[in-house]
């Protein structure tokens, strides 16, 4: 399953950490990236995270 989630510090702004769990061709997979805003994931990944 995946999640995108916003994180904001004082010192910084809000960022997007992504991931996604699941198999591939039968193996456990996991992939996470933090992003610097909401238009970077659906430029990088396309459909996979857009709500």
């Amino acid at each position: 399953m995946g999640a995108v989630r916003a994180i904001r510090t004082a010192r910084a702004p809000a960022r997007l950490l992504a991931g996604r769990t699941g198999t591939w061709r039968g193996r456990p997979t996991t992939w996470h990236k933090t992003f610097a805003n909401g238009c970077e994931p659906d430029a990088a990944t396309g459909d996979l995270f857009r709500v």
